[in-house]
């Protein structure tokens, strides 16, 4: 392997720079509602830990920023696999799943088993050729319209943060 080969992969960096910034503005967002914020996990079970009422709650944060007012297929990406792995959806133990929507500036609520028996109960399109570039990232495509009632949809005013806040 060359040198060039063992650089990390400039589409990941800043698909992991994007998903920082979307956990750092739901994180804030559940601090305005009365949160706790605990800590930050770094593996695939879930993003961050907080509390309310000494209970803990976890989210998964997931960050889209394909889906745009001017580029929009109507659905929502849920992702099960990625890079040849189990991933998402299908490995998060988090209390609750979200989806960020910064360009709509909209966070997607729903619990993970909730979203598992809809995803077992449909059958939604899937999306074999998703994230960056040679992720191979799998994903069940969601019609937003049509499942939004399965969700608790929030409006997030975007926060511009700088690098190193992330």
């Amino acid at each position: 392997m060359d040198a060039y080969e063992e650089e990390p992969d400039k589409d990941y960096v800043e698909s992991s720079v994007i998903g920082q910034i979307g956990e750092k503005t739901i994180t804030n967002y559940l601090l305005s509602k009365g949160l706790e914020y605990i800590s930050s996990n770094k593996d695939n079970k879930y993003d961050i830990k907080m509390s309310k009422n000494n209970t803990i709650v976890t989210y998964e944060i997931k960050t889209d920023v394909k889906i745009a007012p001017n580029f929009d297929s109507g659905n929502i990406f849920i992702e099960y696999s990625c890079r040849g792995k189990d991933s998402g959806i299908t490995v998060t133990i988090a209390n609750w799943f979200v989806m960020y929507l910064p360009l709509f500036n909209e966070a997607w609520f729903i619990k993970p088993n909730k979203l598992k028996e809809l995803i077992k109960n449909n059958d939604f399109k899937i999306s074999l050729d998703s994230g960056d570039y040679k992720s191979n990232t799998h994903g069940y495509l969601i019609p937003r319209k049509e499942f939004e009632k399965h969700f608790i949809i929030e409006k997030i005013d975007r926060v511009k943060f700088e690098p190193n806040e992330c």
